[in-house]
């Protein structure tokens, strides 16, 4: 039998016991559970970036994964916490925005607001419901209960986040940098769909002052040192220095503009 999973989203860090105390209220609760840490370092209550990294990382994973996200500002007010059967996984999460990435990819099945205290903590704080409330509910869902047994339908839409998108110019592209990774390359919110099919050598990248001919297949196909585009991994057009860091080259202001020449652009809906 395959052992559920249970992913962690949040902005704890790992100075503190926060994320070791919700591992230990799931663990608990269904010891054969997997635990996988997606990341902790999310910006601290940056709903939009926790959302960001949610939408990157769920098509790893399988079918009916639980993935949680604590990166909650209002936690303890009347924001209302969410069990969510969306595309094909699972997620337990404030209701503030933080799945607005992935709700707009995959539909949604059902929603349900965790209203039944059977599923929490005997004792829950009013500054930590990821360990209290979302961390037990998780581990009861893993334990293939319905997650109509833990609360009640959510009568309103999830709540949405302004989601960046690419603008079509008459010879290109314009779009932005959503984020730097660990590495410092740029992430920016221009998909490879947006791309002409073929020869990409041609395009002309531009980012602040700096211009880049063409995009490459892999970070080392450039000299040590050397401004770069690529698309990532997660098919996203991204700003590198082979060997290097693009943050610390260019030191974009947040959401720097990047613009894509050379060709028309496919028209979007």
């Amino acid at each position: 039998m395959t052992r559920p999973i249970i992913t962690l989203t949040t902005d704890f860090g790992l100075d503190d016991p926060y994320v070791a105390q919700m591992k230990g209220v799931i663990l608990a609760i269904n010891p054969d559970v997997q635990l996988v840490d997606v990341t902790h370092a999310v910006p601290k209550q940056d709903v939009l970036h926790a959302a960001r990294m949610i939408d990157e990382m769920v098509d790893a994973f399988p079918r009916n994964t639980i993935h949680v996200a604590v990166v909650d500002p209002g936690v303890g007010t009347d924001r209302f916490l969410v069990g969510v059967e969306l595309g094909r996984w699972r997620f337990v999460a404030p209701d503030n925005g933080v799945l607005s990435a992935i709700a707009q990819r995959f539909p949604l099945d059902r929603a349900m607001r965790l209203t039944r205290e059977t599923y929490w903590r005997n004792s829950v704080s009013n500054t930590f419901h990821g360990r209290d409330v979302m961390a037990p509910v998780a581990a009861h869902w893993s334990l293939d209960a319905d997650l109509a047994a833990f609360g009640e339908p959510l009568q309103t839409p999830l709540l949405e986040l302004p989601q960046s998108k690419p603008e079509r110019l008459p010879n290109g592209v314009l779009g932005q940098v959503l984020r730097a990774d660990s590495f410092g390359n740029l992430v920016t919110n221009i998909d490879r769909s947006w791309l002409p099919a073929g020869d990409w050598q041609g395009l002309t990248i531009q980012v602040g002052a700096q211009a880049i001919n063409g995009i490459c297949r892999c970070y080392d196909e450039r000299p040590p040192g050397t401004l770069m585009a690529l698309i990532g991994s997660t098919g996203k057009l991204e700003i590198a220095v082979s060997r290097g860091s693009a943050l610390e080259l260019l030191k974009p202001a947040p959401e720097a503009t990047v613009t894509v020449l050379g060709f028309i652009a496919p028209t979007k809906e």
